[in-house]
């Protein structure tokens, strides 16, 4: 396209305006250009003829929302809107609907005669402009030290950067935030936004008011002869700008620099043709460098992915507390906790097809021979990375998965004490038992833990099958009252309940204090109460299991009576807590 957007001919003006000739000027206006194809977020889909300018013009900037023309006599004229100046006509001509000549300040002895330009460029909201006497003038914005004029404050008219006036200046180019000229030595200055040393000096700092000396670049035996800016599109679809400077060029007629002519593509007599061995060195340097880009652009958006998620990442060094209201604060070890199970497949598929795309990236990168050892350290990276969080994920999965079957019992086991007979009882638990042994012998464990896990459940649960046969037998033949058979069940639950007793919050209260861990009394105290559920926690867990860890012939009260016993302690613990803290305050101010 010959321009990026609709015509700037004024704030609300449509296209059909910009064929109408020019009516700030005398002269007729002349056909100047045509224009289709998009500007910013509008479409020009049908072409249309500029008419604005009399005369002809030698090159024109499309803005955001103005254009500059340069006509053939070295002025230039703008139309158009433009908050940043970049119009060039006045801190009062912000929007100008017609095409109006841009005044240039008086340098040097030009006898009140206006510079002639024979170039202008435009940044990101700026504008350069190059005059046949080698001298550059900038306005717009300023907020990156673009215009060169040693200060941050916009211009809203030409100013003449007065740091290069000993320097003959052959061309400038003006990218995003920063601005470029080349003198007649070959020498390139540069100045503006510097934000990762993007200008090429050999300093960092973040803006660069005034026109800088490229001393990198130059060399009085290959001086740089023409500058050029190359866009460059990443993975993501992301345009990149970077900066080329020609040692040695010929243009599309053939003649080289020094004014000699020669057939395009064979070297002058004073070079020396360099060898294929170098060329094809330098051609793979180059795909190796641009391999290595996207690669790395493709990796850092998926690892993002990765990281995002948090399935199947490391678990923090403290203990997780209580699940936060927002799902998206959970950490990993909540969410392998408690994420349901369809999703943690689903992020063991996802973490499968980005291992599935590194390996066949792998693979074509062990094609090459050169310059790929670094990109194939970081794919096999990767690869280990996705891989560990696969195989936690998949162990999560499986172990929650056993715990459910186990878990399922408890149906059973509620059902079945809700019969009157032990006898009764106890076919229905042995059911249920049978049914529960097949279901974990069925599960497909995947790795060691989950195996080791598997057989200790297959093992308890055989084992209390076979108590409930005996039982079963036992109790008509040897004609014993079933308060007999279940006195080792009851001793059992006697003994959790001496050590919840023993359970010392005072001691617990102590051990924190002489370790002097904490820094305030409510960190203290949300340690030591954690510290005590987790004891009482620990002696009562296994009665969470009805069917296994209980004993059918034991009345279902006598458990439930010990687990709401425990809930009942943990309360008082903290309530205890509290009178301890505050008896220690009232003893030190004393």
């Amino acid at each position: 396209m010959v321009g990026r957007g609709s015509p700037a001919h004024g704030h609300g003006a449509s296209p059909a305006g910009a064929l109408n000739g020019s009516k700030s000027g005398t002269a007729p206006a002349a056909r100047n250009f045509w224009l289709w194809g998009t500007w910013g977020k509008r479409t020009i889909a049908s072409p249309f003829l500029t008419q604005k300018v009399p005369g002809k013009l030698q090159d024109v900037i499309i803005g955001p929302h103005f254009i500059i023309a340069l006509d053939e006599a070295g002025s230039l004229m703008s139309w158009g809107e433009d908050k940043a100046g970049c119009l060039g006509l006045g801190t009062d001509a912000t929007q100008v609907p017609e095409c109006k000549t841009i005044k240039f300040p008086q340098m040097g002895n030009r006898d009140g005669k206006p510079p002639k330009i024979i170039s202008v460029q435009c940044g990101r909201h700026h504008v350069v402009a190059l005059t046949e006497d080698g001298q550059v003038f900038t306005w717009g914005d300023n907020s990156g030290g673009q215009l060169g004029l040693g200060d941050y404050q916009p211009r809203f008219e030409p100013a003449w950067v007065e740091d290069l006036h000993n320097d003959f200046i052959t061309q400038i180019l003006a990218v995003d935030n920063m601005t470029f000229a080349l003198d007649g030595k070959g020498m390139v200055h540069a100045w503006g936004d510097n934000k990762d040393g993007a200008l090429g000096l050999e300093h960092e700092s973040p803006k660069v008011p005034r026109p800088e000396p490229l001393s990198k670049v130059y060399s009085d035996d290959a001086p740089i002869k023409k500058l050029a800016v190359k866009e460059c599109v990443t993975i993501n679809n992301k345009v990149t700008k970077i900066l080329v400077g020609f040692v040695e060029y010929v243009d599309s007629a053939g003649v080289t620099h020094d004014g000699g002519i020669r057939p395009l593509g064979f070297p002058s007599q004073s070079e020396e043709k360099p060898s294929e061995t170098h060329l094809q060195g330098d051609q793979e340097l180059f795909e190796g460098i641009d391999l290595m880009r996207r690669i790395m652009d493709r990796l850092k958006t998926e690892w993002d992915t990765v990281v995002g998620m948090k399935h199947g990442g490391p678990y923090s060094i403290q203990d997780p507390a209580d699940l936060p209201a927002d799902r998206n604060s959970w950490t990993a070890e909540q969410l392998d906790r408690c994420a349901d199970l369809d999703t943690l497949k689903e992020a063991e598929l996802q973490l499968s097809t980005f291992i599935d795309a590194t390996r066949d990236q792998l693979e074509e990168v062990s094609d090459r021979n050169n310059g790929t050892r670094n990109i194939k350290c970081v794919l096999s990276v990767f690869i280990d990375a996705c891989r560990l969080r696969r195989e936690k994920i998949r162990n999560t999965v499986v172990t929650r998965e056993l715990e459910s079957m186990k878990r399922e019992q408890d149906v059973f086991a509620t059902a079945a004490n809700k019969t009157t007979g032990p006898d009764e009882r106890i076919t229905k638990a042995q059911e249920a038992l049978s049914s529960g042994i097949q279901k974990v012998r069925d599960k497909e464990a995947t790795n060691i833990t989950a195996k080791t896990i598997q057989k200790m459940m297959l093992e308890a649960m055989e084992l209390k099958l076979q108590l409930y046969e005996m039982q079963q037998k036992l109790l008509p033949k040897m004609r014993i009252e079933a308060k007999d058979m279940i006195a080792p069940a009851l001793r059992t639950v006697k003994e959790k309940w001496y050590a919840l007793r023993k359970t010392s919050v005072y001691a617990i209260y102590q051990d924190f204090q002489s370790r002097k861990q904490v820094d305030s009394d409510e960190e203290l105290l949300a340690l030591i109460a954690a510290e005590s559920d987790r004891r009482v926690d620990l002696i009562i867990q296994q009665d969470s299991d009805k069917l296994i860890s209980r004993d059918l012939l034991v009345p279902a009260v006598c458990y439930d009576l010990l687990l709401e016993n425990a809930e009942l302690r943990k309360m008082c613990n903290t309530y205890q807590i509290r009178v301890m803290l505050h008896h220690d305050k009232g003893m030190s101010h004393r």
